[in-house]
């Protein structure tokens, strides 16, 4: 077997391991500045959201195949569950080496990713958003754990969790086609495109003015984030609106990184 650079991206689905790695970053950075603790919450982070990508990749084949998401040969193989298998040992060792509440957290967010694909939780209204804001939100603790504070990051959590589940049904209308295909119950396929576009788009909206109330940094960017994704979910362009959700952490973590190791440059 040829493997190739694309087969391992689109196995592991390297956008959302990066945006995963994210999470627990900005939730660390947030209550902790830079240090070596930061590296195992990234290393768990990785491993663990690339474990449970790459599991889902084996066991949604089909519905990947219409969705026209990244075709990869390591689903057809023995390699692909090795790497996975690997990916989940990786994770686990590094939330190890952090703390024990930690290994409890990673061990969970395991215990969830396997059974959602074994089981196939997708197929059930709504329980695939649940699932997943409820695994990705543990990545959020895996960074508290890190910096061994979880007492201030209280708000921050409670923005993810509803950032995060309506972004999963932003994943829903960019599949939508495909789903309906294969029979998958989501919101959009219930209710229709263009009613789920209405309430999305007006829930972003709604939570980019509330943290635009708080005001404080770096809740201002949140908000100006969730705006825009407002707007391009009603203007129907959803795989924008789903890479600005990732994308949005991403620039946050890289962003608290540099203002809390080098203050005088932000």
């Amino acid at each position: 077997m040829n493997l190739t650079l694309k087969d391992l991206i689109g196995y592991f689905r390297l956008d959302i391991s990066v945006f995963g790695t994210s999470f627990g970053a900005v939730a660390y950075l947030l209550v902790s500045p830079p240090g070596f603790r930061l590296l195992p919450v990234l290393s768990s982070c990785f491993f663990l959201t690339a474990f449970t990508y790459s599991l889902n990749r084996l066991f949604d084949r089909e519905e990947d195949r219409a969705n026209d998401n990244t075709e990869t040969t390591l689903t057809d193989s023995n390699v692909g569950p090795f790497l996975t298998f690997v990916c989940l040992v990786l994770g686990i060792l590094s939330a190890y080496y952090i703390s024990f509440p930690a290994l409890s957290i990673a061990a969970f967010g395991a215990f969830l990713g396997g059974t959602y694909s074994f089981f196939r939780l997708k197929r059930f209204f709504l329980l695939k958003n649940l699932y997943t804001t409820s695994g990705l939100s543990l990545l959020v603790l895996l960074g508290f754990a890190g910096a061994g504070e979880f007492g201030q990051g209280a708000l921050f959590y409670a923005t993810f969790i509803l950032f995060l589940f309506l972004a999963s049904i932003v994943s829903d209308m960019r599949d939508y086609y495909g789903d309906k295909i294969t029979n998958l119950r989501t919101l959009p396929v219930r209710i229709g495109l263009k009613k789920t576009r209405k309430v999305i788009s007006g829930a972003f909206a709604a939570q980019g003015l509330a943290l635009s109330v708080v005001g404080a940094y770096p809740y201002h960017i949140l908000s100006a984030f969730a705006l825009v994704i407002s707007g391009a979910v009603y203007m129907g362009r959803y795989r924008i609106a789903h890479k600005l959700s990732g994308l949005c952490f991403l620039f946050l973590a890289v962003l608290l990184f540099f203002s809390k190791a080098y203050p005088g440059i932000l």
